[in-house]
């Protein structure tokens, strides 16, 4: 490629795509996502090859649509933006005909989802056979950009239009980027941060735990409150939140903090190349656990590094929450025997359970530990009144338990000072009351998932069966 030309665009099969390179093809981390195809996505691309492999005649070649390519002179590199999943998987294919990979194929992948869905397809492509096709036979449009704002608009406008990247793909290459706009040592910083969202897309084995965090709890927390609560957001609510919301800034290492409960002395955190934490005025190192950066849920999102430890906070809250505690007799011990007992085991449902961890996550960032369990028993009780009472629960039902209240749930643990103001809230639920004083409860539970909802919660309090004295259960020695 002419380093003086902005953009080329070339047609090219399998085989001159990569002979053509000077130098081995890599993945940028701006732009590098897990290897995310499955069985079915690999099959259709098998079945398609065998068929194009059994036409006779004069075909026309296999096209595998647009790779997009990123040629940075500054490391001698050039990279894949677009069409990383195409590429691993023909790679793949490629390797079991020839018994090797192609030459200048330089992918080198973190992720353990990565690693489990590489291995899956090599597996499954060897399970149903491979095509005897001729790799030159299959061509892409191969178009390479050589200024990195380029790359960028051609990622960010090709996926946010097909959208088969998530937000949160796009959110990482757009904050990455962001570093290195304006930091001199970016590379170091653009590295940590990258590490550290690898980490925490590899909490749950063979998903990503990044769509999650940002779908299911931070955008909700941020964005259901009073009754503007919507039922799902979509991907351009996401971008809209945490691309083109945040704020700029000019000292990329450097994060304003704001005052809230979890911090009334910090007035701003900075990352050092160590990969440690420095609060200023007072200079104070934190290690280990991000839990304890003084971000809140709903202060405004600092682009670049700022963005990757709000994120990095929040996994870390979550995974400790949901972890296994050390000793069972302690909060979160006691914490952790309601969950497994009562909220993950017993039928409550898919969407009461999200919204459970999404009150959860905002009290415990409110509140930390303190009346962590008796919180969540509270919570139980006001939501546990909907798995009696509906023979089904939908993706409206949370929507509508927070909005149609005089207050939202939410905006209560937001803007309390004490947990005691959270659990009284719950506790003066209307709505539960009355479902737990049905004189007809004693055959409400008696019915599918709700039979298996109530027994698990009367195992919790000790059998307890009377239904209408409900909020006076206690657990054990409990006062």
């Amino acid at each position: 490629m002419d380093n003086n030309k902005t953009v080329s665009v070339e047609v090219k099969d399998f085989e001159k795509f990569f002979d053509d390179l000077k130098v081995p093809l890599a993945l940028d981390m701006n732009y590098q996502r897990p290897y995310v195809w499955g069985e079915e996505k690999v099959s259709q691309l098998l079945d398609d090859l065998k068929y194009y492999q059994d036409q006779t005649g004069n075909k026309p070649h296999y096209y595998m649509g647009n790779v997009l390519l990123h040629m940075d002179t500054g490391r001698k590199s050039i990279f894949v933006i677009d069409g990383q999943q195409r590429i691993t998987t023909l790679a793949t294919i490629y390797h079991i005909r020839h018994n090797k990979l192609p030459e200048k194929f330089g992918f080198e992948f973190n992720s353990m989802i990565s690693v489990k869905n590489i291995r899956n397809t090599l597996n499954f492509c060897k399970k149903s056979g491979v095509p005897d096709i001729d790799f030159k036979n299959i061509v892409f449009t191969v178009i390479t950009v050589n200024e990195e704002d380029l790359a960028f608009t051609f990622f960010d406008t090709q996926n946010t239009r097909g959208v088969p990247l998530a937000a949160t793909d796009l959110l990482k290459a757009y904050h990455l980027r962001a570093i290195d706009k304006k930091e001199k040592r970016s590379e170091i910083f653009q590295t940590y941060s990258a590490r550290r969202w690898e980490s925490i897309q590899n909490v749950e084995n063979g998903n990503d735990f990044v769509q999650g965090l940002f779908t299911l709890y931070l955008w909700r927390a941020r964005n259901w409150k009073g009754s503007q609560v919507k039922v799902r957001e979509n991907h351009e609510d996401i971008l809209k939140e945490f691309q083109k919301n945040t704020v700029e800034e000019n000292e990329v290492q450097e994060i304003p903090l704001y005052a809230n409960s979890s911090n009334q002395w910090a007035r701003s955190i900075v990352l050092t190349p160590e990969n440690s934490y420095r609060i200023n005025l007072n200079p104070v190192t934190l290690e280990g656990n991000a839990s304890n950066l003084p971000f809140a849920i709903r202060q405004p999102v600092h682009e670049g590094i700022g963005f990757f430890l709000f994120a990095e906070k929040y996994a870390s809250i979550l995974m400790d929450l949901k972890a296994k505690p050390i000793d069972p007799k302690s909060e979160r011990g006691r914490f952790h025997i309601l969950v497994q007992g009562v909220i993950e085991k017993s039928g409550l449902s898919g969407y009461l359970k999200n919204l459970f961890w999404l009150a959860v996550l905002m009290y415990v960032d409110q509140f930390g530990d303190r009346g962590l369990t008796r919180f969540a028993e509270t919570l139980d009780y006001s939501l546990g009144a909907l798995r009696i009472e509906k023979a089904s629960i939908v993706k409206e039902t949370p929507v509508k338990y927070l909005r149609d209240r005089d207050v939202n749930l939410l905006d209560i643990i937001a803007g309390a000072y004490r947990p005691e103001e959270v659990i009284d809230f719950l506790f003066i639920d209307e709505h539960a009351k009355n479902v737990y004083a049905r004189k007809d409860i004693s055959e409400l539970i008696k019915i599918g998932v709700r039979e298996r909802y109530a027994n698990a919660v009367s195992a919790y309090y000790g059998h307890r069966l009377d239904w209408s004295n409900r909020h006076n259960w206690k657990r054990g020695n409990e006062k």
